[in-house]
């Protein structure tokens, strides 16, 4: 049990979040504020702030929603000598608190995954892109925003750990040219907008000690994680997005991934893949890599030019690898929707036209050619 000092005793709203949403394995032991010397709200039991250095506490959740006065407290506890580590704003509960808007990935497949079925894996553009339940076979589809390759890997070892594989016939693995590239706990980007917190219940963070802040939101999944998907029971959905991308053709600028390497990343996630492929056929799958449709009509010049590049290395690192992972079954679909534009959401995700379109693609080239999956 992680003991908890909460300070500042008038912000109603904050504090009753607090108090409301608090894990069970958190318990508040006290009340501080620079300005109250008691709790004026409730009457708990009350901290002088100079006290604080002899109390014993694991964290200090700052009971304010300004930025300028959680920074006058920050500095005040800072002159008391209390570590910033231990210093915590309830992020989920503040500004924009986007955690709320993710499904609880692990919670949905105790709930929805059945042994034995196909699988897809990926990030957004097959969480969005694929409707598993139009697909001719049964899939349960694995993907979320903004997953890595990393955290695709340790949700195929949930599944086995929790008896959820049983020998299936395929695994959809849905990527982007730049993925090799890509590690989501070194995004503060993915932070920000919530995205981790889709797989919280794993309590596997990865790199994020090297993103600075990332401590903070890890702390916040732990604190209110279990209560806030309780509350609020976000389901786990496609999407459902008609909008049409609306850039000119010729103008969209591709994401800062096209146009960056990470070297370091991109040799963990080769070995990554090689696991991956090596643990779908332990289960007797066939592995299945699909990279998703561009509007390519809408990209500009440079964008074009970084879709080209990464396209070159990506051969190059699957070629490379073919000897660890065997022959690949390999579907590029990059290009295949280029000029259709009624079917993306933006340049690189699709909506709700597209991704009908795009898994009847799946269907016919895939499934029901290679006769993949159970009937």
């Amino acid at each position: 049990m992680k003991k908890v000092v909460v300070y500042g005793v008038r912000n109603l709203d904050i504090r009753r979040y607090i108090e409301t949403f608090l894990d069970e394995n958190y318990r508040i032991t006290g009340y501080t504020d620079g300005h109250y010397t008691r709790d004026i709200l409730d009457g708990k039991r009350f901290i002088a702030l100079e006290a604080l250095p002899e109390w014993e506490f694991d964290f200090i959740l700052l009971c304010a929603s300004s930025a300028a006065a959680q920074w006058e407290m920050r500095r005040t506890l800072q002159a008391l000598g209390i570590p910033s580590e231990k210093v915590i704003r309830p992020l989920m509960l503040l500004g924009k608190g986007r955690e709320k808007e993710h499904a609880d990935l692990i919670a949905d497949i105790e709930r929805n995954c059945r042994p034995g079925w196909n699988l897809i894996f990926g990030l957004s553009y097959s969480a969005w892109g694929v409707l598993e339940k139009e697909l001719s076979r049964p899939f349960y589809n694995c993907s979320c925003p903004s997953l890595d390759l990393y955290y695709n890997f340790r949700v195929l070892q949930y599944l086995e750990k929790r008896e959820r594989l049983a020998p299936m016939e395929t695994a959809l693995l849905v990527i982007p040219y730049y993925y090799f590239d890509y590690d989501m706990s070194q995004s503060p980007a993915a932070y920000e907008d919530g995205r981790p917190f889709s797989i919280w219940r794993l309590d596997d963070w990865h790199h994020y000690r090297k993103v600075s802040g990332a401590w903070e939101y890890v702390e916040n999944y732990r604190m209110f994680g279990e209560k806030t998907v309780r509350y609020y029971r976000v389901p786990k959905t496609n999407g459902d997005d008609w909008h049409v991308c609306s850039d000119p053709d010729g103008t969209s600028m591709l994401g800062p991934l096209w146009f960056t390497d990470h070297p370091g990343t991109a040799e963990e996630n080769k070995a990554l893949f090689v696991k991956f492929f090596r643990k779908v056929r332990d289960w007797n799958g066939r592995p299945v890599l699909i990279v998703p449709p561009l509007y390519l009509n809408g990209l500009n010049g440079l964008s074009k030019a970084a879709f080209l590049k990464k396209r070159e290395t990506f051969y190059s690192v699957l070629k490379a690898l073919e000897p660890e992972t065997g022959t690949m079954d390999l579907y590029d679909f990059s290009e295949r929707f280029r000029g259709r534009r009624e079917w993306f959401l933006d340049k690189d995700h699709l909506n709700m036209a597209g991704a009908k379109a795009f898994t009847e693609l799946i269907n016919q080239e895939i499934l029901n050619q290679a006769g993949i999956g159970r009937e």
